[in-house]
């Protein structure tokens, strides 16, 4: 599973597939891709980055 992380309100993102995921207040979202979202009720876009853009910068360092 992918976790992305959503910069326009601070919260997670969970991928279920496709170009879909939901956040972590259970709002569903498209990915549009280029890092952006949809939110498909608010129909706001959100800046997302994926755990594999950001994932270096949690692991530890020897």
């Amino acid at each position: 599973m992918e976790l992305r992380f959503d910069y326009s309100d601070g919260d997670y993102c969970f991928d279920m597939g496709g170009n879909m995921m939901m956040d972590s207040d259970g709002n569903l979202m498209q990915d549009i891709g280029g890092g952006v979202a949809t939110d498909m009720e608010s129909g706001e876009m959100h800046i997302v980055e994926s755990n594999n853009s950001f994932g270096s910068s949690f692991d530890d360092e020897d």
